[in-house]
């Protein structure tokens, strides 16, 4: 009896042991980011594995949120999520999905596996460390991809999953890649100019557009044809660059381009406009986009002729949902060109109706179609064939 009591006591200690030696070590992880002043998330990824590793470090002895956003909106409606607490000394997490600003749903399947877990009660602080696919191939869940990705959070501070109040936010972080992604073009003739915004003043509104118009100063030495787009994503605002538009223009007098040359400030598009001076978009991004890469046998044609097009327009749209003041940012695009013009010059076409000249839905209408067309009076005027 008293050897089995000593195993007892022994097995015991054992187990204490075991369970109090767990600390967290974030040097396991290659990144991390802080949320908030109580929320640090830490990452990293195996590219040989296709896993991404999370942790969740949070001063809270209560639930953790976190969440792959809709990357268009970067809200919660469309979200993939997590949800996870610590009680009785045992991780539980929970795979889930957003529909909309209410409690996420539980997936089907579940993908996210704990991997350690902590709570200490005393200085409030709780550890989740999780795994998972980067492409699960679950239609409830979101690819981890490279470059910038909007992500939300939140907490609480019981283990009941309730409304978080406003200890919830939203940011984008690069969990591998970069933030400004680049891809190799096979042209020893192409060079490079940035093309910035520059400093534009975010003001304190949820949404807001601006502009900035910039003379395309290399066609002084020729026509030149446009090969290559790169996004420039500026770090400190990522999260409030919802996406950009880059415009292909000529200067016509007072028009758009010399309103806004060097000069960003609040704008409406310039796309659709007729009086506008721009007649195509060039490049567009969005969140998760990449660099645009043409064709080795064409480009966009730029050039000083009297109809051609000399100047780009950036059209940015920021999102600043908390109304934060004295945002600036310094986004836009590195532009590639070479003046070994190649054989075809490449265009885009924008089908429908673009700027959405609809008419009103009316109210509690189950469907509504809407019916845009371009007809031969208006393809008649294009200048050349469509190859």
């Amino acid at each position: 009896m008293h050897s089995k009591s000593s195993l007892l006591v022994l097995l015991s200690s054992l187990f204490f042991v075991l369970v109090s030696s767990y600390r967290f070590d974030p040097l396991n992880y290659t990144n991390s980011t802080d949320l908030s002043s109580r929320y640090t998330l830490h990452w990293r990824v195996d590219l040989k594995q296709q896993v991404v590793y999370l942790a969740f470090e949070v001063h809270t002895n209560g639930w953790i949120g976190f969440g792959l956003a809709e990357q268009e909106s970067g809200s919660m409606p469309g979200a993939d999520m997590i949800t996870g607490f610590v009680k009785d000394g045992q991780g539980v997490i929970q795979d889930r999905w957003s529909s909309e600003y209410a409690l996420p749903s539980i997936d089907s399947c579940q993908n996210w596996q704990l991997v350690n877990s902590h709570e200490d009660e005393k200085s409030g602080l709780t550890v989740i460390e999780v795994s998972r696919d980067l492409i699960t191939n679950d239609t409830q869940d979101r690819p981890v991809l490279a470059g910038p990705t909007r992500i939300v959070w939140a907490f609480g501070d019981d283990d009941y999953i309730s409304y978080h109040g406003s200890d919830r936010g939203f940011t984008a972080v690069v969990f591998y890649g970069t933030i400004n992604e680049e891809v190799v073009i096979d042209d020893e003739n192409s060079m490079t100019k940035d093309f910035l915004m520059s400093g534009a003043q975010i003001p304190p509104k949820q949404t807001t557009y601006m502009c900035q118009a910039f003379q395309l100063p290399f066609l002084e030495y020729g026509p030149a044809h446009v090969v290559k787009v790169d996004p420039i994503v500026y770090t400190p605002t990522m999260r409030h660059v919802h996406h950009f538009f880059i415009h292909s223009c000529r200067n016509t007098s007072g028009g758009f381009v010399e309103k806004y040359i060097n000069n960003p400030h609040q704008c409406y598009t310039p796309t659709g406009d007729p009086d506008s001076g721009c007649i195509s978009e060039l490049y567009a991004w969005a969140m998760g986009g990449n660099s645009l890469v043409l064709p080795p046998q064409a480009g966009f044609l730029m050039n000083n002729s009297e109809d051609g097009l000399q100047y780009i327009v950036v059209e940015v749209h920021y999102d600043n949902p908390d109304l934060l003041p004295g945002l600036v940012d310094y986004s836009g695009i590195k532009l590639h060109w070479t003046q070994q013009l190649r054989q075809y010059d490449a265009g885009v076409l924008i089908l429908g109706d673009y700027t959405l000249h609809l008419p009103d839905v009316p109210p509690r209408t189950k469907a509504f179609e809407a019916e845009t067309s371009c007809p031969s009076e208006c393809t008649s005027q294009w200048k050349n064939d469509i190859n």
